[in-house]
């Protein structure tokens, strides 16, 4: 199984343990780390972990979501793709409105 993650992901994983340093929060910043590894291993063995995506636009058929692990409130937006046996780490966002503009602008 391979892993591929689109810019506006990795963004988010690198900017939000950047953030919680910056803000003195090296604690939470090493938990987001760990939950990173941690849901990345959890899809590559299963890539069809959590739940799809009821999202209008067809180019966002086939999205799946699952939390991140002690991060409840962020989203974490993945597609397997079985012909290629890929997982597409497409995004990660907190629970907020307008998530499919959001997903579909990094597309």
């Amino acid at each position: 199984m391979q892993l591929r993650i689109t810019q506006a992901a990795a963004h988010t994983l690198v900017q939000q343990a950047d953030a919680l340093r910056r803000a003195g929060d090296e604690a939470r910043a090493t938990r987001w780390e760990r939950a990173a590894d941690e849901v990345l291993y959890a899809l590559l063995n299963w890539p069809k972990r959590g739940f799809p995506c009821a999202f209008p636009a067809p180019d966002l058929a086939g999205l799946r979501w699952t939390a991140m692990p002690g991060f409840p409130t962020h989203m974490v937006f993945h597609r397997y793709l079985p012909q290629q046996e890929t997982v597409v780490l497409v995004h990660i966002l907190p629970g907020i409105k307008n998530l499919p503009a959001l997903i579909k602008e990094d597309l």
